[in-house]
């Protein structure tokens, strides 16, 4: 599938809070989101986080995704149409735990790990080394408790051993500027193939 493009159309009282690891826009209702190229087998998760008003014992449409795409092969255009989803309103507790879902609720929270570990990156650049420790340092906190409690993911284990592995880094260059500098122009440069 060539050029995959994702759009959303919102129902009402919806409002888009984020998409996670994508670029997205907004227009009125539909949230479109542009996405790399697919091969036959490829799974893409899109984790977009709404906010929803409503009343107990009501329900809303929260939208209707669309997937549009060319045919590599044919460069003929088509699209997938996914049945609108809908959300219900309760005050009954088990009725919300029952409808959790943890492989969704556990990608959330790797991409918003993931996102944590961007953050400190760009404020060790701006050699805010503590904001950018506290930073990790909260966000394990906050991840590694709902995951023994709820999510009990290996996945979401795997982000938070790196969430220590960069506290750990930035750590080590606090009072080394150029340390930092380095070490991330070395592992640019053996991006680039130029060092080994």
């Amino acid at each position: 599938a060539r050029q995959p493009m994702l759009r959303i159309r919102l129902g009402k009282d919806v409002d888009l809070v984020g998409v996670l690891g994508y670029e997205s826009r907004q227009q009125g209702r539909v949230l479109t989101v542009p996405m790399p190229d697919l091969q036959s087998g490829e799974l893409r998760k899109v984790i977009v986080k709404l906010q929803v008003a409503g009343t107990t014992e009501m329900t809303r449409t929260i939208g209707q995704a669309k997937l549009e795409y060319q045919v590599a092969a044919t460069k003929q255009s088509t699209s997938l149409v996914q049945p609108a989803r809908r959300v219900g309103f309760t005050r009954d507790y088990r009725t919300v735990e029952e409808g959790r879902n943890l492989e969704v609720l556990s990608q959330v929270e790797v991409s918003t790990n993931g996102q944590a570990m961007l953050d400190a990156m760009d404020l060790q650049k701006q050699g805010a080394y503590d904001a950018a420790i506290e930073l990790l340092g909260e966000r394990h906190g906050q991840s590694s408790l709902w995951n023994e409690r709820t999510l009990r993911s290996m996945e979401v284990q795997r982000t938070l051993d790196k969430l220590v592995e960069s506290m750990q880094g930035i750590a080590s260059t606090r009072h080394d500027p150029e340390a930092g500098c380095w070490s991330q122009l070395g592992y640019a440069l053996q991006g680039l193939g130029y060092i080994e």
